[in-house]
């Protein structure tokens, strides 16, 4: 099955490799992306996301971490730019362990951190080139159920690729049919000011946004509607661009506006 396929750690790799070269290349062309991820797809945006975003502040992480002081003294004196998972393997420096914590090489930091910057430049998503992407048919929380684990370090890495996601002006959406026995809500939809408090994070002049609408219906029946969606393309077309204009509406919305749209 296509989705215990890609989740196996060297084909996904691979994946999101040749992604991250075709989306480079749109960039050179000026052109920007948006990723659509059906079913098991949805795995490949999510990862790819999570390790191509240079949604890490080195400084700010290892502040945060275990790291011996004169690590954490040494990376303040010298700075590098926001960087990427895929990044920190490349240049050798750490790597995502199975219990979502990033392992660093102790003995080579110092010598290997000094070549970030030019890891960054090489492995990383270019800032600006990802417009946005959109999930559907998404089984994601079903395979990835542990990502809600509050003890699970990568909540960490996951709550700066959503600031990340927000600060930059792009959007996730996932569009399910209700009918589709694989099309998982992700979360119930929040707006910014809610995220902020909830993940815990210091959201600076919002523009992107989150949105699920698992409620769309295909009317195709229970048996049908996981591969239905392209039979019924007008109706998913439509889902698509009607949930992006709500849920930008609704992620930017006071508590007055929002019960006025619930009525």
């Amino acid at each position: 099955h296509d989705a215990i396929w890609v989740q196996k750690q060297h084909h996904m790799l691979s994946v999101i490799e040749e992604l991250n070269r075709q989306i480079k290349d749109e960039y050179q062309k000026g052109n920007q992306v948006v990723l659509f991820g059906y079913s098991a797809g949805s795995f490949i945006t999510y990862e790819y996301m999570f390790n191509k975003m240079p949604y890490i502040n080195f400084s700010e992480m290892t502040a945060a971490s275990n790291a011996p002081e004169e690590i954490k003294e040494y990376i303040k004196a010298n700075p590098v730019k926001n960087t990427c998972i895929s990044a920190l393997a490349d240049a050798g420096i750490g790597v995502v362990s199975s219990a979502g914590k990033i392992v660093f090489d102790k003995n080579s930091f110092r010598e290997k951190y000094l070549t970030l910057d030019a890891s960054t430049e090489k492995v990383c998503m270019p800032e600006g080139s990802l417009k946005g992407v959109v999930n559907f048919a998404s089984p994601l929380v079903l395979f990835y159920s542990d990502l809600a684990d509050p003890d699970y370090e990568l909540t960490y890495y996951n709550r700066y690729m959503l600031k990340y996601i927000l600060e930059k002006d792009l959007f996730m959406l996932t569009v399910n049919f209700k009918e589709d026995p694989m099309g998982y809500p992700t979360t119930r939809n929040l707006s910014a000011e809610e995220i902020g408090k909830l993940a815990h994070i210091d959201i600076k002049n919002p523009k992107g946004f989150v949105y699920d609408n698992s409620g769309v219906w295909s009317k195709r029946i229970f048996l049908l509607a996981h591969t239905s969606y392209w039979s019924a393309r007008k109706t998913f077309a439509k889902a698509v661009a009607k949930s992006y204009v709500e849920g930008l509406k609704y992620f930017y919305n006071t508590e007055e506006e929002k019960e006025k749209s619930d009525l």
